[in-house]
């Protein structure tokens, strides 16, 4: 029975890092300062 539970946890940590794996770039992207040279 303990296998049992483990192999459950198990898959469905597997299934959250591949859902999470796949997150797009611009989902947390807020603001765009492009840096021009000018340190000031």
């Amino acid at each position: 029975m303990k296998k049992c539970i483990t192999l459950i946890i198990a898959i469905v940590m597997i299934f959250i890092s591949l859902n999470t794996a796949y997150a797009s770039l611009n989902d947390g992207l807020v603001a765009h300062y492009p840096f021009n040279g000018n340190a000031n």
